[in-house]
């Protein structure tokens, strides 16, 4: 039986026999994508039906797959898959109705000066994301360099390339070297393309790494010409906020969870889950915050924990030996799912309208599943 508090059902209404480490959801959230625990394959599900429709395998040796993500409309997945031993990264974008291999190129830039002695190169991607109207498949791919004793080290490549699908060609690259020289940790783009924002830390400081602090959001937007232009960049370091979350709404305003200090927390990470947590709403065309919100204390919700909703209205939470939790930014309600335990936000996602979630879990008390909770009908 389906049990519902607030506007969440606080049971599953789906549970998916998938062991998965990262997920993607359709719009609608009928459609799910898992990559599965190894990275050895990943699968696509009909969450109505609990039917799988698709599996791809990394057959190669050394390979396997680092990312997935599912268009808005359900009929296509991409991937990113690499390669061990060459470093090689490679965009796979397949029809979910056949299996059909739509596209299937390389990431990696053109060859760079080899790094100097006692120094490594390490490549990473950090997302995937289907331009709105399923045409265009949006990748960040980053090299950086390091001495191999040392933890961290300096960006050399950084690039947000929109491949179309059709032809296979990229419709255009931002390079964001110069523009931000930080670690990259992700984008997003707006629900009706016009706007893209990137994400970058500095990792240089062990704490804000540790931590998973955001230390820059980069405005991007979209010119007559279908091309991204930079526009500006917030100012939170000015207000002195650690920011740990960020995601557009459908008014293509840009949602942050926030804490009171980032001060404070540099020189006492240890102290624990800070007292104030807040979601700050932004006005990305002008750089200005439009609104404030104080999260309710409860145990379940952590910064570094929080999945704000694309539809700008709700977040998910989690935190150890405390459960997991559902929100509603507008109303203040809050309620708990009593039964799910702490689960890493990078395991959960909402589909695209906000109505949906799912969330993969490990736990010895549910078994390796993917669980679909639904926003009630009341």
């Amino acid at each position: 039986m389906v049990k519902t508090v607030g506007n969440w059902q606080t049971t599953p209404t789906e549970t998916i026999a998938a062991a998965a480490y990262l997920v993607s959801l359709s719009e609608d959230g009928q459609r799910l994508a898992a990559l599965t625990d190894d990275g050895a394959s990943f699968e696509v599900w009909n969450t109505q039906t609990n039917s799988l429709l698709l599996t791809a395998t990394a057959d190669e040796p050394n390979s396997g797959f680092s990312i997935v993500a599912i268009s808005k409309d359900g009929t296509q997945v991409a991937a990113i898959k690499f390669t061990s031993t060459t470093g090689e990264q490679r965009l796979i974008v397949q029809a979910i109705e056949d299996g059909r291999v739509l596209l299937n190129k390389p990431l990696n830039p053109p060859q760079l000066p080899p790094p100097k002695k006692d120094y490594i190169t390490q490549p990473y991607a950090t997302d995937i994301v289907f331009s709105p109207d399923g045409k265009q498949v949006i990748t960040q791919f980053a090299l950086s360099t390091k001495l191999s004793s040392e933890p961290f080290g300096s960006t050399i490549y950084n690039s947000i390339s929109f491949h179309d699908i059709k032809t296979g060609e990229v419709a255009q690259s931002i390079d964001l070297l110069g523009v931000d020289d930080k670690v990259p940790v992700g984008y997003m783009v707006s629900p009706d393309g016009s706007l893209l924002a990137s994400l970058s830390s500095d990792f240089s400081n062990l704490t804000i790494s540790d931590l998973g602090i955001i230390t820059r959001v980069t405005i991007w937007q979209r010119n007559q010409d279908n091309r991204f232009d930079y526009l500006t960049t917030l100012p939170i370091s000015e207000d002195g906020f650690a920011v740990f979350d960020a995601a557009f709404t459908t008014s293509n305003q840009l949602n942050l969870i926030t804490t009171s200090s980032l001060s404070n927390l540099l020189a006492n990470p240890m102290a624990g889950k800070p007292s104030q947590i807040s979601l700050e709403t932004w006005n990305p065309q002008t750089a200005t915050r439009v609104s404030s919100t104080i999260l309710p204390t409860e145990n379940c919700i952590g910064p570094d924990n929080v999945l704000l909703s694309p539809d700008g209205t709700g977040y998910y939470s989690s935190y150890p030996d405390a459960g997991t939790c559902l929100g509603n930014v507008k109303t203040g309600e809050f309620q708990k799912l009593p039964d799910q335990p702490f689960t890493f936000n990078s395991m959960v996602k909402f589909s695209g309208n906000g109505n949906r979630l799912a969330i993969s879990n490990s736990a010895d008390s549910i078994g390796q599943n993917v669980q679909i909770f639904s926003k009630s009908q009341n």
